[in-house]
C-alpha cells in the first residue's frame, strides 16, 4: 500500500501529484479504474484536488505479490522509515535469486518484512555485486520504487565507492571509455569505443605498499563499471580475479559506502552512509 499526509498548502490535482512519481500511466490509471485510491478513507476520482493534511491511501496489493522466500538473518540497517529501506550489504552475499539460489540479501529483507509487519515487495533499485559491500536501498512501495528508479535512469542519484587497487595512482582522473560484454567470456565486460556511455571519477586517498586507496564516483551504472575501468588503466582492484589473472582469490577490495538522492516524499537531501569494512579500514 501508499499512505500519504499531504502536507504542501498548494492544492493539487491527486492524478497530477501520483503522476509526479514517474509511475507506469498504466499502473496509474489501472489504481484508478478499479477504485482502489482513497482520501480520506473516501473513494476519489482522477480530479479530485488535494488539500492540507488529506490523507491519501492507495491500495497497491495488486503490485505487491512477492515470491521471495524468506530466510531468517541479522540485517545492517543504514535507515528506515515508511518508504525507504537502507542496509549495509555484508561481503559474499547475492542480491537477489538468479533461480538456482534462494539464499540472497532479498530473503534477508524479506524476512525482516514479515517479523516487523511491513506489507511490502522486495523492492531493490540498484544491485552490488556478490563480494561488493556497503549501502543497499529498498522501496517499500510503487510509488517509491517508480521514483528512485527515474532518479536513477537519469543520473540524480550519487553513488561513491572506496576501494583498494594495484599500483600508485598519485592524482585524481576521470574515465570515460565505454564498456560493453566480452563476446569470448561470460559475465565479463570489456572497454569497447561502440559500447554504452560510462563515466568514472578517481581521487587518491592513501598510498601503502604498492596499493592505492581511492574513493569512486560514478554517473552510469554500467556492469563491473568500476572494476572494468580500473583493470583498463592497469590498476585492477586487489582480489578481483576475473580482471586479474595474477589476484590472490580474496574478496574484491570494494565498498559503496555513500548513496545521496532527493528523497521521493519529503524533497529533502537523503545521505546514507555505510561504514568501511575491516579489510578496508
Amino acid at each position: 500500500m501508499f499512505y500519504y499526509i499531504y502536507k504542501n498548502k498548494n492544492n493539487i490535482c491527486i492524478y497530477d501529484y501520483l503522476n509526479g512519481f514517474h509511475i507506469a500511466h498504466d499502473k496509474l490509471n489501472y489504481l484508478f479504474n478499479n477504485k482502489l485510491v482513497y482520501v480520506n478513507a473516501s473513494l476519489v476520482n482522477k480530479d479530485y484536488l488535494l488539500k492540507e493534511n488529506d490523507e491519501l491511501y492507495v491500495d497497491t496489493s495488486i503490485y505487491d505479490i512477492d515470491e521471495t522466500i524468506p530466510v531468517k538473518h541479522d540485517l545492517d540497517i543504514l535507515y528506515e522509515d515508511d518508504y525507504i529501506l537502507a542496509v549495509n550489504k555484508p561481503a559474499g552475499i547475492i542480491c537477489y535469486s538468479d533461480g538456482s539460489n534462494n539464499v540472497t540479501l532479498s530473503s534477508y529483507i524479506k524476512y525482516y518484512y514479515n517479523e516487523n509487519g511491513i506489507d511490502a515487495k522486495v523492492r531493490h533499485i540498484h544491485r552490488l555485486d556478490t563480494d561488493t559491500t556497503g549501502v543497499i536501498v529498498y522501496a517499500k512501495d510503487i510509488f517509491t520504487h517508480a521514483y528512485l528508479s527515474y532518479l536513477i535512469e537519469n543520473r540524480k542519484i550519487d553513488k561513491e565507492y572506496i576501494a583498494l587497487v594495484k599500483g600508485l595512482i598519485d592524482k585524481p582522473l576521470t574515465i570515460t571509455t565505454p564498456i560493453s560484454k566480452d563476446r569470448h567470456i561470460s559475465g565479463k565486460m570489456i572497454t569497447y569505443s561502440k559500447g554504452l556511455d560510462a563515466y568514472t571519477y578517481i581521487e587518491p586517498l592513501e598510498i601503502r605498499n604498492k596499493t592505492t586507496l581511492i574513493r569512486c564516483v560514478i554517473k552510469t551504472g554500467r556492469h563491473h563499471q568500476i572494476r572494468v575501468h580500473l583493470a583498463s588503466i592497469n590498476h585492477p582492484l586487489i582480489g578481483d580475479t576475473l580482471y586479474d589473472v595474477h589476484a590472490s582469490n580474496t574478496r574484491i577490495k570494494l565498498t559503496c559506502y555513500q548513496m545521496k538522492f532527493i528523497h521521493p516524499i519529503t524533497k529533502e537531501v537523503l545521505e546514507i552512509n555505510a561504514p568501511l569494512p575491516n579489510d578496508l579500514m
